[in-house]
């Protein structure tokens, strides 16, 4: 447990396991997944520990992208589209 929270480490894991992943090197992309997933769990004895969980950081990225809502269809209507500018 101690051994996965270690940066480094899992820095080399990284770089391990996307040999055939060009998209996920990037140190950045693999922090934003790392911070995204980490999760409080609670032990036995009434204390904490933080751990990694793939599917809690997947459940958050999917939820991140439902706010953006549907594009407006005005199509080729640049009429329409200058005429709502001048409104607002």
């Amino acid at each position: 447990s101690q051994l996965l929270l270690n940066l480094p480490f899992l820095l080399l894991l990284l770089m391990i396991a996307t040999v055939g992943f060009p998209q996920l090197r990037h140190q950045a992309n693999f922090m934003d997944r790392y911070r995204r997933g980490m999760v409080e769990l609670l032990n036995s004895d009434l204390t904490t520990r933080k751990e990694y969980s793939a599917d809690v950081g997947q459940q958050k990225h999917e939820y991140a992208g439902t706010n953006k809502g549907p594009g407006l269809k005005i199509g080729n209507d640049y009429v329409l589209v200058k005429f709502i500018e001048k409104k607002s």
